[in-house]
């Protein structure tokens, strides 16, 4: 009797730990904080320069939705990404933005101690301006965790 009580005992100390763990693992990358000197895009939707909130929404789930808000309150946007692959971890995280002139379209997100990185769909007006022979130029701003 002893001896089952203390396997249960072990048994349950090590769910509990290794629960905690895995939810430590998960709201990790669940919000991030970024901020954006400038104004930019994202699909037909343009976002003012400031302090945003990124949220990663059921980051269990294969279908990676990204919810990113200003600190304000005043704007968010919700928007669909596909999973890239980086060479090396990236570490530390960073928002990835093409920029055309004045024009900034958020490309990328990449968390923070992680290859796994997240492309953003390239809006119509991005397109365009691609079509027009226009090369981007990578501008990156620093995701940090969010307190």
């Amino acid at each position: 009797m002893r001896k089952q009580t203390l396997r249960i005992a072990t048994a349950l100390s090590l769910f509990v730990l290794l629960a905690c763990v895995s939810a430590q693992a998960q709201s990790s990358h669940a919000q991030l904080k970024a901020s954006i000197p400038f104004n930019f895009q994202i699909g037909r939707q343009t976002l003012p320069a400031g302090d945003y909130t990124i949220i990663f929404v059921n980051p269990d789930s294969n279908l990676h939705m990204l919810l990113i808000k200003s600190d304000d309150g005043r704007n968010a946007k919700m928007l669909p990404l596909t999973a890239v692959e980086a060479r090396q971890m990236q570490d530390p995280g960073r928002l990835v933005f093409n920029r055309y002139g004045a024009d900034y379209f958020l490309a990328q997100v990449w968390t923070p101690a992680d290859s796994t990185g997240l492309t953003v769909r390239r809006s119509r007006a991005e397109r365009e301006m691609q079509i027009g022979g226009i090369k981007p130029q990578q501008v990156d701003v620093k995701l940090l965790a969010a307190k």
